[in-house]
């Protein structure tokens, strides 16, 4: 049998580019997009959220608003306000004004960011 000599070039250790996390990334390498490209996707994402809010506003079981009040106190109270802060948060996201009734999920949407 004969070999069969295959015509490839070969690469010298200097023709290869290593990059650690140390060495520096020239700028070729990053490609950002442009800020209407960014304001595009943006546009789109907005545009998904509101359509998913609409079909989720949508649901088998309608979302009451009984609107009960809930004596929380004031801001100007004596007390201390990181307790009125503290019931005021929980009158708009968990209290539904009945002793042992918490507010559904799907009527509060709380984004954490």
């Amino acid at each position: 049998g004969s070999l069969l000599q295959l015509n490839t070039p070969s690469l010298s250790v200097e023709d290869l580019t290593i990059q650690t996390p140390d060495s520096p990334v020239s700028e070729t390498d990053i490609q950002l997009p442009s800020a209407e490209q960014l304001t595009k996707h943006l546009s789109e994402k907005l545009q998904e959220i509101e359509e998913e809010s609409k079909e989720s506003d949508q649901v088998d079981h309608p979302v009451s608003d009984s609107g009960v009040k809930i004596n929380i106190g004031s801001s100007t109270d004596d007390d201390i306000p990181l307790k009125f802060c503290a019931r005021l948060l929980a009158s708009k996201f968990l209290l539904a004004g009945n002793k042992g009734d918490l507010i559904t999920d799907r009527s509060v949407r709380v984004s954490v960011k």
